[in-house]
């Protein structure tokens, strides 16, 4: 009579074993990526007057783009057209982050507006 383990080897066990364990992994890891989103959010919400006034890269980014933004008022005054447009701060998360980004979609979810004020070359102010 031998002694042997009387559980015979489940294939089919062993792979679902394995597909629970990745997708256990898989949730962990998107936790991990959701909240490092979402700390990013908060630093960029916190630090976004700065941003706005003193990143150029940024400004400029909004002027060459400013047309797709909607306008709310423009004006004339010495030679100059002065344009009051509303860009979303999900638009400046698409710029830094990209559109398809986990910082992107958490952006959305809270969107606000954010006024500017511009003409050709500048931005004079930012309201929030």
């Amino acid at each position: 009579m031998g002694f042997g383990c009387s559980n015979k080897w489940n294939p089919d066990h062993q792979f679902e074993m394995e597909i629970s364990e990745l997708k256990m992994k898989s949730q962990v890891r998107q936790t991990e990526l959701d909240e490092e989103a979402f700390k990013k959010i908060i630093n960029l919400k916190s630090d976004l007057q700065y941003n706005l006034q003193d990143e150029r890269d940024l400004q400029d980014w909004i002027l060459s783009n400013r047309n797709r933004f909607s306008l709310l008022a423009r004006t004339t005054h010495n030679s100059l057209t002065w344009e009051k447009r509303i860009i979303m701060f999900s638009d400046i998360v698409s710029y830094k982050y990209g559109m398809y980004s986990p910082e992107y979609q958490l952006a959305c979810k809270k969107d606000f507006k954010i006024f500017f004020l511009c003409n050709l070359n500048e931005i004079t102010s930012f309201e929030f």
